[in-house]
């Protein structure tokens, strides 16, 4: 949306304003917009980690025309330039807009630049990415020092940079280990689907199950597989770490359809229903499952 704005009251496009405004005058030279149908060089390809280990490209998941909410390619020497910008001079922001930035736009905060700059704890995070993709931009402007971090599949950016900011502030930090899809993934090999259906506070114990979407993408990547009863035990876990969430006993019912449990399938369908009475595909699956 206020990409949107920007078009309209430039006149331009939303990328020709970028290059204008940012890009080029910190020469940014290795950083724009990626078109699906251009070809393209000395480029990383994006991969996402299926939970049995194989790597799986993105690439047809890209949009083909990138918008203001992502889609953009750099490196880190350029976004290494737009720090530097951003700290000691003011081609793209004067002082007092820096602090608004830097505060996220809280006009509350009543501080200069220097003042802000002198504070032993100030710094600023961002994070972000898509399926393929993550990116870190870590700044501790107290420690002067700024970490990017350019990664071509899923959260290893995220995960590096808790890491990197424990060895820079001579802290302990625990040894790395698998994403908790390649984990649900071995452990059920190991032991079946019943027996974590059974343990499976215990073996999660280890990690932190933040949102639903986690354990539903673990869900479906097992489904895509054809492993019916795996995606349903995950599913079904799902709904006791979430049972307030509609979309886990959407996919619950969609894994036991597919598997020709048509009963158990009506039931978790209503109970999406009842919960977010404007899930239309839930709806719809009642009515088909009534049919029948």
């Amino acid at each position: 949306m206020l990409g949107g704005i920007i078009e309209k009251l430039t006149g331009k496009t939303y990328q020709e304003n970028l290059k204008e405004r940012i890009l080029n005058p910190l020469a940014m030279n290795n950083s724009g917009f990626i078109y699906k149908d251009t070809k393209r060089t000395n480029t990383a390809k994006g991969f996402i980690i299926n939970p049995d280990g194989t790597k799986e490209s993105t690439y047809e998941r890209m949009p083909n025309v990138p918008t203001p909410a992502g889609g953009m390619f750099s490196t880190a020497e350029d976004l290494l330039k737009l720090d530097r910008s951003l700290m000691n001079d003011n081609v793209l922001l004067n002082d007092e807009h820096k602090v608004l930035l830097l505060n996220r736009f809280n006009t509350d905060i009543k501080i200069s630049f220097a003042e802000l700059l002198a504070k032993p704890d100030f710094g600023m995070g961002i994070a972000g990415g898509s399926p393929g993709w993550n990116a870190v931009y870590d700044q501790n402007v107290g420690n002067k020092y700024t970490v990017i971090i350019l990664s071509n599949f899923d959260f290893g950016a995220e995960v590096l940079i808790d890491r990197i900011n424990s060895v820079l502030k001579e802290e302990k930090y625990p040894p790395l280990k698998m994403s908790a899809g390649r984990f649900v993934y071995e452990k059920i090999k190991e032991k079946g689907a019943e027996d974590f259906s059974a343990n499976y506070k215990e073996y999660l114990s280890g990690y932190t199950i933040e949102h639903d979407g986690m354990l539903n993408m673990i869900g479906y990547q097992f489904l895509n597989k054809g492993m019916m009863d795996e995606a349903i035990a995950v599913f079904i876990i799902n709904t006791k770490y979430f049972s307030d969430i509609a979309n886990t006993y959407d996919s619950l019912g969609e894994a036991y359809m597919l598997k020709g449990e048509k009963k158990l399938a009506l039931e978790n369908y209503k109970k999406s229903l009842e919960l977010n009475p404007n899930n239309q595909n839930a709806e719809m699956k009642i009515n088909e499952l009534k049919e029948e």
